[in-house]
């Protein structure tokens, strides 16, 4: 069993020296070069078959969230409480962080107006 792993390595080792390192790297080089030909026609061809994509019109986020629905029931809303249809000229959506909704909420509870008896 000895004997055919020792014949095994020396034909490993014979067959590793054979090459020169130098002309395995020029031959590995070559390859290189040829697969990064073939690369470039593939990419041509893909790209000559590929329509390019349209482009996608600026989109603020609110409006992926806010759809007509919403904007109508905004509107519901404000004319219930207004007494008269209203005229929405523009609606946002606001992102702040908990400290600056908490002192928002702060401000407006000081304006509260306290009925006397």
């Amino acid at each position: 069993m000895q004997k055919m792993q020792r014949k095994s390595d020396e034909v490993k080792s014979k067959s590793a020296d054979s090459v020169p390192p130098a002309e395995t790297v020029e031959s590995l080089r070559q390859e290189i070069r040829r697969l990064s030909d073939r690369i470039g026609v593939l990419e041509i061809a893909l790209a000559v078959q590929t329509p390019a994509p349209a482009p996608v019109p600026n989109r603020s986020p609110e409006a992926d969230i806010l759809g007509p629905d919403v904007i109508l029931a905004i509107s519901a809303a404000i004319a219930a409480y207004l007494g008269v249809e209203p005229h929405i000229r523009q609606i946002r959506l606001l992102h702040s962080h908990p400290w600056g909704q908490q002192g928002r909420v702060t401000i407006q509870a000081s304006h509260r107006i306290h009925a006397s008896h």
